[in-house]
Parts: structure tokens; C-alpha cells; sequence
């Protein structure tokens, strides 16, 4: 006890120096003042020592953070002021981040050594300052962390966050400073623009104007990657489509030029290359989206279109007819079609338009004196066949079923109405235009086929004919129609009249009127 007492006295009674200083202790002021000199002490060693240190378990909720305007919330005081109120990054001055970003200005280096070195003054960093920082600099895009072999440019990239979440791990971590970086407009403008264009769906994640400089690029790289792999697939899918878009590998050379890999060394470049392009990329991948959604919607439509335009001149054709409206319609469509079928779409329903009106005109016409001579030809037929069924039963059943084939024949053919879509065929009657006038062309043979029927009816049972008994004459009857008429009509007559006695016998008879 004594010499307690003694070592205390002399120390409160000692001279105490420091830093050429001398401080005469007191038994009153003896403690405070080594206190006081010893906190000097440390502040002379530890020249950096912050004020407060961070604990290793906030580096994995940084990184774990989805919403950055909760970013600012995790820390308190002026030496971790890292983010403001909206989550952007504002820390690159302060002291914690220009004592780690100077660490690994030039090259990798590890968590471990980073660890040691910090901890040591005149810093006297913690580990969980340390940790905790780096992971808010890898948020902010302002380091590249190399872990399993693999460079990570980015928070989001796989594996950042097992970094993070462990000591060992984040010791096993390298990190670099980026040495260039964009400026703070050019950033702006990079977000902006994917911003405009909805830019996460196409690339699958979302970007803003906290997104770092790599992020930034490497989603430039990815968007023209999916507009490159989404042009081909169009090619592939549609056989006519370098026929009908002429411009696209025009598309696939600029898109490609910023597909290649992203890395430390060129993504300044590949930023810069980009803004020289920028107008040219943005109306290349609008005119692949236009293209692509023409295919979907209209494309089918402008198809129809075509084969309906040519589907009629070859019924002009097949029908030996010529009309200058149709052909001179018809190389205009092919020529709109060809040169730009996008913007000609309209151009191209107004056209093909015409051509159904001009068709759908000669098709009536045609129609009209079908559906005149066929009623003709279905009343005689019902004359026919009520004339037959007025004479003994059994006498003419092959002329009666040949009259009533006739009469269905006819009254098909009858309806002069007609109903067009982009098809040569009436939706009604199913004929085309070809087709009705051949039916106009046979409206002849039909009338003599009722004519020879008519001729050759029996009205009376004939008598049984005894073996070797002559054949009986059957009489025919021939009325001119008229003591003067035109040779066309004296023809047409003369042909009809050969048909009523095709099946005639040389020696039946003809009384003629």
C-alpha cells in the first residue's frame, strides 16, 4: 500500500512532456490532463481517424438494397454522408472514400491487404468501415471488384453480393478504382436515352441515373444485341423479307458496331462512339420495331392484296380479255409493293382498292347477261320437263333427268347478284369471272341440248316392232323463225337446228313450216 501510495503521489506531482510541452501535474488535475495529452497523442498517430466507424453487416444490405432512395438512410454523420434523399452517390470526396479509392488507383488489390493497411494510422480504419465503404463505391460505380476469377463492373452483376456477405469472401476479393469515367452529363444523357425507349424490356433490368458508367454501356451493348438477334429472326421468318425490306442490313452493320464485349479499357470509347450515333441508332431500332409489328399486322393483309391483284389479271388472262385500267392498277401495286411496302400501305389498299371496283364492274356486266340467258335456258328446261311429265309415264325418263340436270345447271346460274371480297370468286355463286363467261359462251349448247331433247321426245308407245318389220320413221318439225333475218342468226338457227337431228335416223322424216 505504501508504495501504491508513493507511485501515486509522484504522479501526481510529476512533470509531464510531450511534444517539447511541459505540464506540471497536480493532485487535482493529474488525470484529466494525461487524458487530455493522451487523446492528443492519438490524434498526432492517427492523423485520418474518423470520428465513428461502420459495422460489417451494413456492406451486404447496401448491396442488398433495391429502392435507392433508402440508400441515405443507413448512415449517420458528416464522414458517411454517401448518398442524398434520392439515392445518388455524393461521397467521392469524403475522407473514408479518398483513403480507399487512392489505395487501389492503379491495380487490384485485395480485401485482406486492404484490411491491414487501413487499420494501421495514420487511418485506423475498422473492418466494417472498410468493407461497408467498398460496397457503397461498388454501388456507385466508382471501383471493379475481381472475385473467382470473373471482373464485376457492376453491384447487380452475379456474385457481388457473396462479397460482401462474408469476411472471408471479401478478403478473397480484389478491387480497382475506375481510372475514367463519364461526365456527369454525358451519364445523364446515357440514361435518358434508355430511358425514353423503355430500354429494360428489351434487355431484361432496369437502368436510371443512379445506373453506373459501365452499366450504362454494357445496356447500350445489350439493346443493340437484341435488335441485331431480333432482325435475324424476322429474316428467317418471312422468305420475301430482304425482297420487301430493302434497308435492313444497313441496320444489322450499325447496330453491330456496338455489340462487341464491354471492358475497363474501352467503355469511355464505346460511350463516345455511341453519342456520335445516336440519332442513327435510335431510328434503326424504331424502324425494326416498325417492321416487326408491319409483319404481325399488316404484312398478311398487303399478301392478300397482291395475290388478289394478280389473281385477276390471270382471269383476264384465261378469259382472253383486256382491260388498260386493271393492267395499268396492277404495275403500280406491284411497283409500291417492291419499292417501300411499309410506308406504301396505304397507297397500296387505296390501289388495290380500284382494282376490286374495276373487277367487281366487269364481273357484273358478265354476271347480268349470265344470269338473262341462264333464266331463259331455266324456263325452257321447266318447259321441258312439265311437257314430258304431261305425256304416258315411262316414254322420255332419260330426257327428263337430262331437262332437270339442265334446270339445276341453270338456275346456278341464274343470280346475277354478286358479293366480292379480295377473291376472283363471287362469295355466292363460288364462279370467277372467267368462268361466267365461258357459261355465256355455252348459253348456245345449252339451248340446243333442251332443243334436241324437245325433238326427240316419244308421245306415243311406239308399237311392238315384229322381227324382221322395217323401222318406223320418226317425223321432226322445223319452224324458220322468220322469212328474212340476219346470216348470224340464220347460222345459229342452222346450228340448232343440226343439234335437234343428231340423233336422227336417215330415214325418219322433217316437215318443215
Amino acid at each position: 500500500n505504501r508504495i501504491e501510495q508513493l507511485v501515486e503521489a509522484s504522479l501526481m506531482h510529476a512533470a509531464l512532456i510531450y511534444l517539447f510541452n511541459v505540464l506540471q501535474l497536480k493532485e487535482d488535475n493529474a488525470l484529466s490532463t494525461i487524458q487530455a495529452e493522451q487523446r492528443e497523442l492519438i490524434r498526432n498517430v492517427y492523423t485520418k481517424r474518423l470520428d465513428a466507424q461502420l459495422n460489417d453487416k451494413l456492406a451486404a444490405a447496401i448491396i442488398k438494397e433495391a429502392n435507392d432512395s433508402r440508400l441515405h438512410q443507413y448512415f449517420q454523420g458528416n464522414d458517411f454522408a454517401f448518398f442524398d434523399a434520392q439515392g445518388n452517390f455524393i461521397g467521392e470526396n469524403l475522407k473514408v472514400s479518398e483513403e480507399i479509392l487512392f489505395k487501389i488507383r492503379n491495380t487490384f488489390v485485395d480485401g485482406k491487404t486492404l484490411e491491414q493497411e487501413l487499420e494501421q494510422p495514420p487511418t485506423g480504419f475498422t473492418f466494417g468501415t472498410i468493407i461497408t465503404t467498398l460496397a457503397v463505391l461498388m454501388r456507385a460505380g466508382k471501383v471493379i471488384a475481381k472475385y473467382n476469377g470473373e471482373e464485376k463492373f457492376s453491384w447487380r452483376d452475379d456474385g457481388v453480393a457473396d462479397i460482401f456477405k462474408a469476411a472471408r469472401e471479401f478478403r478473397k476479393a480484389s478491387f480497382k478504382a475506375v481510372s475514367k469515367s463519364l461526365s456527369l452529363q454525358q451519364r445523364q444523357e446515357l440514361a435518358q436515352f434508355l430511358l425514353d425507349i423503355d430500354a429494360d424490356k428489351y434487355i431484361g433490368r432496369k437502368v436510371d441515373y443512379n445506373t453506373n458508367d459501365f452499366e450504362l454501356v454494357n445496356a447500350i451493348r445489350d439493346l443493340a444485341k437484341h435488335f441485331v438477334d431480333k432482325l435475324i429472326t424476322l429474316k428467317n421468318s418471312e422468305k420475301d423479307f430482304d425482297n420487301l425490306f430493302t434497308n435492313t442490313d444497313a441496320f444489322i452493320d450499325l447496330l453491330a458496331n456496338h455489340t462487341g464485349s464491354v471492358s475497363e479499357a474501352n467503355y469511355i470509347d464505346k460511350a463516345n462512339d455511341f453519342f456520335s450515333q445516336k440519332n442513327e441508332f435510335l431510328n434503326t431500332i424504331q424502324s425494326i420495331e416498325t417492321i416487326e409489328k408491319f409483319i404481325r399486322n399488316k404484312l398478311p393483309k398487303a399478301k392478300e392484296w397482291k395475290a388478289f391483284a394478280l389473281a385477276v389479271k390471270d382471269e383476264l388472262t384465261k378469259a382472253a380479255r383486256n382491260d388498260e385500267n386493271i393492267t395499268r392498277l396492277a404495275e403500280e401495286f406491284e411497283q409500291y409493293y417492291k419499292e417501300d411496302i411499309v410506308n406504301n400501305y396505304v397507297k397500296l389498299n387505296q390501289i388495290v382498292q380500284q382494282i376490286k371496283d374495276r373487277y367487281h364492274s366487269l364481273f357484273s356486266v358478265a354476271m347480268n347477261e349470265c344470269a338473262s340467258k341462264y333464266s331463259e335456258i331455266g324456263k325452257l328446261a321447266q318447259g321441258l320437263i312439265d311437257e314430258i311429265r304431261s305425256l304416258p309415264a315411262g316414254l322420255n325418263d332419260e330426257a327428263e333427268q337430262k331437262a332437270v340436270s339442265l334446270k339445276l345447271y341453270a338456275d346456278q346460274r341464274s343470280r346475277s347478284a354478286i358479293d366480292l371480297d379480295f377473291d376472283v370468286k363471287d362469295k355466292i355463286s363460288r364462279f370467277t369471272y372467267s368462268e361466267v363467261l365461258s357459261f355465256i359462251d355455252l348459253y348456245g349448247s345449252k339451248k340446243g341440248e333442251i332443243n334436241i331433247l324437245k325433238a326427240g321426245l316419244v308421245r306415243e308407245k311406239p308399237d311392238k316392232q315384229k322381227p324382221g318389220e322395217e323401222h318406223k320413221p320418226r317425223t321432226f318439225t322445223s319452224k324458220i323463225p322468220s322469212h328474212k333475218m340476219k346470216v348470224a342468226e340464220y347460222k345459229e338457227w342452222l346450228k340448232e337446228e343440226l343439234q335437234k337431228l343428231a340423233n336422227a335416223d336417215d330415214n325418219d322424216e322433217i316437215t318443215i313450216e
